[in-house]
């Protein structure tokens, strides 16, 4: 169990395998026609790429040792804390899309009696 969190540990900290992952669930939702079912996943897992790259490397320590909330928000300690945040902007997503691709008008059917 040990080398699973640590291969976790591992992965989920490199923004890359973000990227990958929001490819190949956005691919999967093009060619398997899931009916949107993984596209907010994958814009999930591209805006968690970009919160591990923006809490990895680019904040300099000035800012980070002035700001607590800022290092309570974007630095990380383990892989659960990005997973959480993967969950939570995938969340956002799909309830973003589903009110961007929601019928504003139903066309009364010519076959209802």
């Amino acid at each position: 169990m040990l080398e699973l969190s640590l291969l976790l540990n591992h992965w989920s900290f490199h923004p890359e395998a973000w990227l990958i992952l929001g490819i190949i669930l956005i691919l999967g939702d093009l060619l398997l026609g899931m009916n949107y079912f993984l596209l907010p996943l994958g814009i999930g897992a591209f805006l968690t790429a970009a919160v591990v790259a923006v809490g990895n490397s680019l904040i300099p320590d000035e800012i980070l040792l002035e700001n607590s909330w800022l290092t309570d928000a974007l630095v990380f300690d383990t892989w659960k804390d990005v997973l959480y945040w993967y969950a939570g902007l995938s969340v956002v997503c799909t309830v973003l899309l589903r009110f961007i691709f929601r019928k504003t008008e139903v066309t009364p059917d010519i076959n209802d009696y």
